[in-house]
């Protein structure tokens, strides 16, 4: 029976340690690397109350894929079959540099309608706002638009940590399931053994 204890309490370590440890590390080692450099100026972007801070930090997400060692050519995927054109980081820089172009055309719309009107009704302020929420839908249509980077850095710097994500961990984890059924069947085992020398007795 205590042996059955005994693999229980493997198995779970087995169960936690692993995850416990790969998480932790994963947090404030590459999630951090990447979430500094790329993703704080997402939220930046996101969160901007002018066209021209949005344009800066969306520029400053750029410069940070690039600073990562992320170029053109790299994939958010690491499985052959899973490398194709909408993970490309190709397609990541021009989708951020249509949102940019987009951004540039409302501070022009924004200096042509104010230069015309010579002030700011509040109708055009409504629609100013509009246009401002409507840049924000774009940085999040579908996830963070800058979601490629995220795979293709993990892919091309860290690709132990994805093989252990996708494939490693369900055998880990099913090793550690089976240790524990296993130390279970064991104290069954050992109660029914007990149970029938007190019947004997």
């Amino acid at each position: 029976m205590r042996k059955g204890v005994g693999w229980i309490l493997v198995g779970l370590l087995i169960l936690i340690v692993p995850a416990v440890v790969i998480s932790g590390y994963q947090t404030i080692g590459p999630y951090y690397e990447w979430n500094y450099e790329v993703h704080s100026h997402m939220l930046n972007a996101y969160y901007a109350n002018s066209p021209e801070l949005m344009i800066t930090e969306l520029s400053a997400c750029e410069n940070g894929m690039r600073d990562l060692g992320l170029t053109p050519d790299l994939f958010g995927a690491w499985l052959p079959w899973e490398k194709t054109p909408d993970i490309r980081m190709d397609y990541q820089y021009n989708h951020l540099d249509a949102i940019i172009n987009r951004t540039k055309a409302v501070i022009e719309w924004r200096n042509l309608t104010y230069t015309t009107n010579g002030s700011a009704p509040e109708t055009l302020g409504d629609v100013y706002n509009e246009k401002m929420d409507n840049l924000r839908g774009f940085l999040v249509e579908d996830g963070w638009s800058d979601w490629i980077s995220y795979q293709a850095f993990f892919v091309n710097e860290y690709l132990w940590l994805v093989i252990w994500d996708d494939i490693l961990c369900w055998f880990v984890y099913l090793l550690g399931f089976a240790v524990i059924i296993g130390g279970i069947v064991h104290m069954k085992g050992g109660v029914g053994r007990f149970r029938k020398r007190n019947k004997t007795i």
